[in-house]
């Protein structure tokens, strides 16, 4: 019996792993990429799954479905536009939170970022002094 154990885990893990490469190389084949990138995108899917579905997957939408999914997600979180974000203390929807770099990083629009019902600044770091060191922490319960 203790001898049919190890091999049936190696089966399960096996099978999980080829599970999520399945899953990885249909979404890919559906999206039109050639057959040795949905090979790689496989290959990773097995490690990092969330590797193709939030980047390579990303990338390979049409404008359209990348509009769709924005759309969607926006709506799901209960925000007018993709650039606000939902104030911490009170949930209000804060407008104009977020802004692009230039090399395409999100970041935090220029301030002041304030929430509209309760004024709590967004972009106010509050664990570093104004010479940019790391505050240090409290200790508990002090």
């Amino acid at each position: 019996m203790a001898s049919f154990i190890w091999p049936a885990i190696g089966l399960l893990v096996v099978g999980f792993l080829a599970g999520r490469a399945g899953r990885i190389w249909s979404d890919a084949t559906q999206r039109g990429l050639a057959p040795a990138q949905r090979l790689g995108w496989a290959l990773r899917g097995v490690v990092r799954p969330a590797r193709y579905w939030w980047a390579g997957r990303l990338a390979a939408m049409s404008p359209e479905e990348q509009a769709d999914l924005l759309a969607r997600e926006v709506a799901a979180l209960g925000l007018s536009r993709a650039d606000g974000q939902r104030c911490p203390l009170c949930r209000a929807e804060v407008p104009h939170a977020w802004t692009l770099t230039g090399d395409g990083q999100p970041t935090v629009a220029p301030g002041p970022v304030q929430c509209p019902a309760c004024d709590f600044r967004l972009d106010a770091d509050r664990r570093r002094t104004a010479d940019g060191r790391a505050r240090p922490r409290a200790m508990p319960g002090l």
